[in-house]
């Protein structure tokens, strides 16, 4: 058995396989019919999702019973921290687990602040030059109906000699319905070159007191990893072309895909960084807006769909309908244009002008059209920052009132386009 996974005789002479000192299979020597496994559960589990026993399809020996230390989970540890039995642990069948069983915390009556602890030490791949990212990840679903019990999980690393290092992190939720908890922030998930294990622990706590009873079902933990270099083998002709690499340089992502450096990206592509390219299009759909003579009036804008349409496209929603305007939601070098019509009237000027901040900055103006609707139209290309606000204004001179045009193609709209850094 110390050389298992060479083809040395005798390994299939053994009957009943090897079972964990609780009787759990972890190797099977039976491969008769299509329901036979090589591995175990708790084996099979560690392999795939890099928790033994995560799903909890191995139960204690008293099955249905309180998982204390007489009765305990295999290959995890329970602690009553100071509930004192007012919060106890079992495992239960529930059906929409994949492994027929769930951990169930049950929570009775309890007074003040109490806490219980499920928790392992986990292998992880370990590397000098710190090149796998690893992270757990645990499914809670809760009835309890009562903000005052949280669920959390937590994690920390620790040498070979279980020696704690590097920083972990905390991640929780109150009440949740279901949900999975996992890391929120990146910088905990770069396992310290040190580290030879995760320590992984899920908590049930009471923050306050309770009368009633409550539970919160624990489905599975198990673990993520990435490494340093993700390889994407070519799909139509693996021989001719070289494969894909993502990687990341610096703090930057780096794609690698043909022999000239090109990367070609099919389908829809969503960029939020320092280049994306968003883009805002409001518009006025309802009703003409009637302009005093030579007065200037901020254009009034009332559609901006987050679906985008032939007319209008918000997928940030940058529009303000209140203010009739678009906010900006992240700097850079814009293009900005705007479009209005007037009702037919031959006297005076017609003018439109774009707006940041109450400051004009581009417009364009022209004798009112002898025959039938004035059309303006304005472009032009700005830096503007986080939170600047572009509004429309527009000025007519026909010597009493007059309406703007609502008509498609013609109607009053305001655009603006990221178009770099």
């Amino acid at each position: 058995m110390g050389k298992y996974g060479t083809n040395l005789e005798g390994f299939g002479a053994f009957e009943g396989g090897v079972n964990a000192d609780k009787g759990a299979p972890l190797v099977s020597t039976s491969s008769d019919g299509e329901t036979s496994l090589l591995f175990g559960p708790a084996a099979l589990r560690e392999i795939q999702a890099g928790v033994a026993n995560g799903d909890f399809a191995i139960p204690p020996d008293a099955a249905g019973d309180t998982i204390t230390e007489e009765n305990p989970l295999p290959y995890w540890t329970f602690t009553d921290v100071d509930s004192a039995g007012a919060i106890t642990a079992a495992i239960v069948a529930d059906s929409t687990a994949a492994s027929g069983n769930v951990v169930r915390f049950s929570v009775g009556t309890i007074t003040g602040a109490k806490t219980v602890i499920l928790s392992r030490y986990i292998a992880i791949p370990s590397s000098r030059d710190r090149a796998f990212a690893v992270f757990p990840e645990a499914y809670v679903g809760s009835n309890t109906g009562d903000t005052k019990i949280t669920t959390s999980l937590r994690w920390s690393w620790y040498t070979s000699t279980f020696t704690v290092t590097g920083t972990g992190g905390t991640t929780s939720v109150s009440d949740s319905g279901s949900t999975t908890l996992r890391p929120t922030s990146a910088t905990t998930l770069a396992a310290p070159s040190d580290a030879s294990y995760i320590y992984v622990e899920v908590l049930v706590k009471t923050i306050d007191s309770l009368a009633s009873n409550k539970r919160v079902d624990l489905f599975e933990v198990r673990l993520s990893q990435g490494g340093q270099v993700a390889v994407i083998a070519e799909k139509a002709t693996p021989q001719t072309y070289k494969p894909l690499t993502i990687s990341q340089d610096g703090g930057n992502p780096t794609f690698d895909y043909d022999t000239a450096g090109n990367a070609t990206f099919t389908g829809n592509v969503s960029i939020s960084g320092a280049n994306s390219l968003w883009v805002s299009r409001a518009s006025v759909a309802s009703s003409a807006q009637s302009l005093t003579n030579n007065t200037s009036t901020t254009i009034l804008l009332d559609t901006a769909s987050t679906t985008p349409t032939t007319g209008t496209y918000d997928p940030k929603s940058w529009f303000n309908n209140a203010n009739d305007r678009i906010e900006i939601g992240q700097a850079g070098f814009y293009a900005v244009s705007a479009n209005i019509a007037f009702a037919a009237n031959a006297t005076g000027r017609r003018a439109l002008n774009i707006v940041i901040n109450g400051s004009d900055a581009g417009g364009v103006q022209v004798l009112a059209s002898p025959v039938g609707s004035t059309i303006l139209s304005v472009s032009t290309n700005l830096y503007l920052a986080a939170n600047d606000l572009v509004t429309i204004s527009a000025i007519q001179q026909s010597g009493g009132a007059l309406n703007t045009v609502v008509v498609a193609g013609v109607y009053p709209a305001l655009s603006v386009g990221r178009i770099g850094a």
